[in-house]
């Protein structure tokens, strides 16, 4: 360990300096002695490991973000993106007898107050919708690189061609009019559920260099199409609104292409200069304290451990194409068992004055790295190893937003020797 300073500190002294220090590297003094004895307060850097994996397949169906398109990158390769959606008649429109459609036009809505793409922003994207054909059980778990071929007709009844920059938080598509002849007729019969599957949604391969970020909100449900009919001898039509509501399925899918990146084979043995987490079910990263153990005294002396401060720098790759690659905003810790289950750390729960509980995000902070308080993980770990016993979990970093939220980031580890990552921490030591 690499002591920065050491300064024998009364119990008067401690109170004054109680939280005063506002440099991540010097934090504040948080436990105190309960008497009037001599205390060393001791801050030293801890050795971490980091290591880059794959994320875990997530169930990616009901979200409220849904994301299509292919973005080129030049750090982390080939990402290509889609959804499907199933539609129902909401409004519980009928037709009149002998109706035939006109048109269909699809609505699909972006949110206005977040990110609404990645990439290029001013060549065409081309955006087809294709008609599902198989249902999408509520029941079947959709995962998000479930491979869903066999789900659609491999011919477009709709597409739009625009730029990502000129669509603003509503996008409309014409689809053919033959599908809105095949909804009259399934609705008259009443087999629509069962032969109106959903609609699928994907970027035209040839034509993408950007990942569109629509938004579904069930309150003013921006994700519907009407079908116009008319009948023998009407001049007007009349239309039937069909919409996406909080009971119909969507699901997010996901493809990542490594081919020629460091991802392309991680090797989990060797720590590289930098390490990669990236949104849509990418990458994650495991942190490990190899040297925790020495923090506790050997010479008799007591140990009261104050903070552990996880200091995790984004590399300068990560902002070189700031506009179309932006780095995570926020990344969340969180913990794997030995069988593989999520485990979620109660000092990360913030609980509001509802008693409504949330999980503690970690943004970026202005010396451009994340700061994440891993006090309680530490000394966790610290009460383990002096019982004789060895963790059952591993410690994780995600991205905030593991299924439809496409930003990435290059993080330096302790093998960066201008600013690497570390655990900064600080503790007191004292004698009775």
């Amino acid at each position: 360990m690499r002591t920065k300073y050491i300064a024998v500190i009364f119990f008067a002294i401690l109170l004054t300096a109680f939280f005063s220090c506002e440099n991540q590297d010097e934090m504040g003094h948080g436990i105190i002695p309960q008497a009037d004895y001599a205390a060393v307060t001791i801050t030293d850097t801890i050795e971490v490991e980091a290591f880059t994996e794959y994320d875990d397949t997530l169930y990616a169906a009901y979200k409220n973000y849904m994301t299509a398109g292919i973005i080129l990158d030049p750090v982390f390769g080939k990402t290509e993106t889609s959804f499907a959606i199933k539609f129902s008649n909401t409004s519980y429109g009928k037709y009149k007898e002998g109706a035939m459609a006109d048109s269909v036009i699809l609505s699909i809505g972006l949110d206005t107050t977040q990110q609404r793409f990645y990439g290029d922003s001013i060549s065409k994207f081309k955006l087809q919708v294709f008609p599902v054909v198989k249902v999408m059980e509520q029941k079947d778990r959709f995962y998000q690189n479930t491979d869903f071929e066999e789900y659609y007709d491999k011919t477009p009844i709709g597409e739009a061609e625009f730029s990502p920059a000129e669509i603003k938080n509503r996008l409309s598509i014409k689809l053919d009019k033959s599908y809105g002849d095949k909804i009259i007729k399934a609705t008259a019969d009443t087999t629509f559920d069962e032969k109106i599957c959903g609609l699928y949604f994907k970027a035209d391969d040839n034509n993408s260099n950007s990942v569109i970020r629509f938004y579904y909100n069930s309150r003013t449900s921006d994700f519907n199409y009407n079908v116009y009919y008319h009948t023998e001898g009407e001049t007007t039509s009349s239309y039937v609104l069909y919409s996406l509501s909080a009971t119909d399925i969507n699901i997010n899918f996901a493809k990542h292409d490594y081919t020629g990146t460091e991802l392309e084979n991680i090797d989990t043995v060797n720590q590289a200069e930098q390490v990669y987490l990236q949104g849509l079910t990418g990458t994650k990263i495991r942190v490990q304290f190899p040297n925790v153990k020495a923090l506790q005294p050997t010479d008799g002396s007591y140990f009261s451990l104050i903070r552990a401060q996880l200091i995790v720098p984004l590399a300068d790759t990560s902002i070189s194409h700031e506009k179309e690659f932006q780095a995570i905003p926020r990344i969340y810790c969180t913990g794997k068992t030995s069988n593989n289950t999520d485990l979620y750390f109660n000092e990360f729960y913030d609980i509001d004055r509802y008693g409504n509980k949330s999980y503690h995000g970690f943004g970026i902070t202005n010396e451009h790295n994340y700061s994440i308080n891993m006090t309680g993980r530490i000394q966790n770990l610290l009460n383990l190893y002096a019982a004789g016993k060895e963790p059952t979990y591993k410690i994780y970093l995600y991205p905030s937003n593991r299924v439809s939220d496409f930003t990435r980031s290059v993080i330096n580890t302790p093998v960066n020797k201008e600013n690497p990552m570390r655990l900064v921490v600080e503790y007191l030591k004292y004698e009775r």
